[in-house]
């Protein structure tokens, strides 16, 4: 595996030569597993594209290699189309790849998703599992095999503060059969005063109905003062009965050019995610670069319980 990294790290070097603006980062996750160490080269340029390129491995596990990309496109009277995808895989097998597209038609904002898989989000990325709209989880039991996710939005200005957001998804899984998720939400810009309020809908359906819920919530937003907070509660019925939900952010500075945020959920209800999860972070300038410390809490989960992720990121 350590041969391998070397290859990649060499590999890393000579790509950088012919890209401009390159961002190095320089990571480490530590947890009850094994440390994982990462190096990862950001916006290298390759026409019109924009690469990203990622190693990482624990010292006895799998290597892990990352390919990102990015471009924008003219289609004439549909205008610039944003195109983005990722692939990650491992030297055991498990692979990750997913592409993404964003326009805007006239008064309609729409958005297109695809992603291949076998194995759950944040594998790759320990981040992702934290994140609200992420991936559905597989179910538990998975005997393995492949899994598909085709998904759409769209995004409708019903008046000048109100906003309606579509985003259903359909999944399927080598074993398990057909499975769906529906987001929606009704943006109210302006609410009371600066402040913005999000009425939420959540559904959904793991492939073969092993799983599902359903929630509703409301969301509001504080735009004046800092830190920046919002804050949801949520109703949530599912496999444990009728369970209520939180989901709380701040943001903003901490001190001079550092930045840090806090996130925490706590959705008893929910099957295609972590039901309860806190994260933290800290970043700011260290040296030429910037340094970012990231706290990831999930407990009653398969992950492990505390993760800390560090890296370090330095333009050359």
């Amino acid at each position: 595996m350590l041969n391998a990294m070397k290859r990649w790290l060499v590999l890393l070097a000579l790509l950088s030569t012919t890209a401009w603006a390159q961002t190095v980062s320089l990571g480490l996750m530590v947890s009850s597993d094994a440390p994982k160490p990462e190096v990862a080269l950001y916006n290298l340029a390759l026409g019109n594209l924009r690469l990203d390129l990622r190693a990482a491995g624990a010292v006895l596990g799998p290597l892990e290699l990352g390919l990102g990309l990015r471009t924008t496109l003219s289609l004439g009277p549909v205008g610039n189309v944003v195109l983005s995808g990722r692939s990650d895989l491992a030297t055991d097998g498990q692979f990750s790849t997913r592409l993404n597209g964003a326009a805007v038609i006239g008064a309609v904002a729409v958005r297109a998703r695809l992603a291949v898989f076998n194995t759950n989000p944040g594998q790759f990325d320990l981040r992702e599992a934290f994140e609200a709209d992420a991936r559905p989880r597989l179910p538990e039991p998975w005997a393995g095999g492949v899994g598909l996710s085709l998904g759409a939005g769209v995004s409708y200005r019903l008046e000048r503060n109100v906003i309606l957001e579509l985003d259903p998804d359909l999944s399927y899984l080598a074993g398990h059969g057909f499975g769906g998720r529906l987001s929606a939400t009704l943006q109210l810009r302006r609410l009371v005063e600066q402040d913005d309020g999000r009425v939420l809908l959540l559904a959904d359906l793991a492939p073969g109905a092993v799983r599902g819920y359903l929630a509703t919530g409301f969301e509001y937003r504080w735009r004046r003062g800092l830190p920046a907070t919002s804050a949801s509660l949520w109703l949530g019925y599912g496999s444990l009965g009728l369970w209520p939900g939180v989901r709380l952010n701040l943001s903003g500075p901490v001190e001079e050019g550092w930045q840090g945020r806090l996130e925490l959920a706590l959705e008893p209800y929910r099957t295609d995610a972590l039901p309860y999860r806190a994260t933290a972070l800290l970043q700011g300038p260290a040296g030429p670069g910037e340094l970012s410390l990231h706290l990831l809490v999930a407990p009653a989960s398969d992950l492990p319980p505390i993760s800390l992720l560090m890296s370090y990121r330095f333009r050359f």
